[in-house]
């Protein structure tokens, strides 16, 4: 429920935002959207901070896909 990402790592993993996520209603309920210390909205997946990853640049591209053990692509 908290963003850890920040400064430099922001520049690698832009925070993801949307007002309203366009998802099948019973996916729906799975996202909300905290404010993050630098005062930013940030969408998050069952309570875990949502970002891009800046390396991929087509759609569907998942390059930072388990990146270090720790990035991981959200999937329901």
């Amino acid at each position: 429920g908290k963003s850890a990402c920040a400064g430099e790592c922001l520049a690698k993993w832009p925070i993801y935002f949307r007002e309203k996520v366009a998802v099948d209603a019973a996916l729906a309920a799975n996202f909300g959207t905290i404010t993050r210390e630098d005062g930013q909205k940030q969408t998050t997946y069952k309570g875990m901070p949502l970002y891009y990853f800046a390396g991929d640049k087509a759609p569907g591209e998942t390059k930072g896909q388990g990146l270090k053990e720790v990035w991981y692509v959200a999937a329901p």
